[in-house]
C-alpha cells in the first residue's frame, strides 16, 4: 500500500471528532455573546478554552480584557436525564472533577461546558445551504467548592437542565465574573 495513500485514509478518532465538535459548539456561542475565546496554554492542567472580553484602547486597538473565564470542555452521548427531568447525570473522570473543584490559587472561575451529543455520528452535525446545525446542546455547571473526591476513577455529577451553555446564559456569567459573585 502507498504510504502517502494509508495517511490519508486514516479517521480522527471518534473522542477526537467529539471534542473538536464541542470546542466548535463553544466557540459559536462565545462568538455570538461578543467575547473572544482561546486556547489557555499547552500544558493540560484541566483548561480546554479561556473565554475574555475585547475591549478598545484609546488608540481603537484591540485588546483582551479580564476577568476571564475558563471552560472544562466535554462531549459526550453518555449521559442520562434524571428521573424528574431536572438534570443531566454524566460520569466525569475523577482527576478532571478535582482539578474543577479546587478554589485555592485560582485567580478566575472554572466551569464545566458538558455538550450532549446524538449518538449516532450522522446526527452531529447537518450542513446545508439555509444553515448549519449541530444537534442537542451543552450543559454548564460550576463545581468550584466542592469536596475533592477520594473516588478512584469518576464521580456522577449532576448538571441542572436549565443551565443550557448559550449566549445569555455567557453574558449572565461573565457579569457575575466582573462582580466577583460565585457563580453556584
Amino acid at each position: 500500500m502507498n504510504l502517502l495513500l494509508y495517511f490519508f485514509e486514516m479517521d480522527l478518532p471518534r473522542s477526537n471528532r467529539q471534542e473538536n465538535l464541542s470546542l466548535a459548539y463553544i466557540s459559536a456561542v462565545v462568538a455570538q455573546a461578543g467575547y473572544d475565546c482561546g486556547r489557555p496554554g499547552s500544558i493540560d492542567v484541566g483548561e480546554d478554552l479561556e473565554i475574555y472580553t475585547i475591549i478598545k484602547n484609546k488608540n481603537g486597538k484591540l485588546l483582551k480584557s479580564g476577568p476571564n473565564l475558563y471552560i472544562q470542555a466535554k462531549s459526550s452521548q453518555n449521559y442520562e436525564i434524571s428521573e424528574d427531568g431536572m438534570y443531566i447525570k454524566y460520569d466525569l473522570d475523577i482527576d478532571n472533577y478535582n482539578k474543577l473543584v479546587t478554589i485555592e490559587d485560582r485567580v478566575y472561575p472554572i466551569i464545566l461546558i458538558l455538550y450532549c451529543m446524538p449518538a449516532e455520528e450522522d446526527q452531529w452535525l447537518n450542513i446545508c445551504e439555509a444553515n448549519t446545525t449541530l444537534r442537542h446542546c451543552g450543559y454548564w455547571i460550576c463545581l468550584m467548592g466542592e469536596p475533592e473526591s477520594t473516588n478512584k476513577e469518576s464521580i456522577r455529577v449532576y448538571i441542572p437542565r436549565d443551565q443550557v451553555f448559550d449566549a445569555r446564559a455567557l453574558k449572565i456569567i461573565m457579569d457575575k465574573i466582573r462582580k466577583e459573585e460565585f457563580l453556584n
